[in-house]
């Protein structure tokens, strides 16, 4: 067999050397598009994963909410619309005025009695369970439609139940004069975030 003409060699050694330019080449599209579309999947799999995190938050409040405390404090704010005390049939029949309710609320809350501080303990946990809620909210920490979804009822009929005294707290308290200025600082806003909670996603205002 002859020997192979110096062209043909010439022409062997540049398609092997073009070859390895190819692959070259290709390994680094390869390497271009992986990158390319990986990163798209790793932000919608981040995105999917800090919502699995609100969710799970959300639910650690709603473990919370039916806790043996807060279920507590909560029946310790019905029991003195069941005692007797009020004609609750007859507020509805003659649709009671906010006044009414007012009336209603501070003769509850404000005297000097074991059940009326039962019940400012109560009304005092359930609104700082919903401040802390909506601070979880805010700081993108909770998911707000499942929180809405599942406490905006109850915080709705809370909050517009119980605002006057609510109100009076967080004016007396928010008062400062000298001695107390840090916790009136405090105070200023008290019931603020239960208020924003309780009327947000179109909940109509009290």
């Amino acid at each position: 067999m002859g020997r192979r003409p110096v062209w043909f060699e010439t022409l062997l050694l540049r398609l092997k050397a073009d070859r390895w330019v190819y692959l070259e080449r290709f390994s680094w599209i390869i390497i271009v598009a992986t990158a390319v579309l990986g990163i798209p999947t790793l932000l919608i799999e981040h995105h999917f994963q800090l919502q699995r995190d609100r969710q799970n938050t959300t639910l650690e409040f709603a473990k919370l909410f039916q806790g043996a405390h807060l279920v507590s404090q909560r029946f310790a704010l019905l029991m003195p619309w069941l005692e007797g005390k009020y004609d609750i049939e007859n507020l509805r029949r003659v649709e009671a005025s906010r006044a009414d309710l007012r009336a209603i609320v501070l003769d509850m809350v404000e005297p000097i009695t074991s059940s009326s501080a039962q019940l400012r303990s109560a009304i005092f946990d359930v609104v700082d369970f919903y401040e802390t809620l909506q601070l979880c909210i805010e700081n993108d920490r909770c998911d707000k439609a499942m929180a809405v979804a599942y406490f905006q009822g109850y915080a709705w009929e809370f909050y517009c139940l119980y605002q006057p005294y609510i109100e009076k707290l967080k004016k007396v308290l928010g008062a400062s004069d000298g001695n107390r200025r840090d916790i009136a600082h405090d105070f200023k806003s008290y019931g603020d975030w239960l208020k924003s909670f309780a009327t947000s996603q179109g909940k109509r205002p009290c």
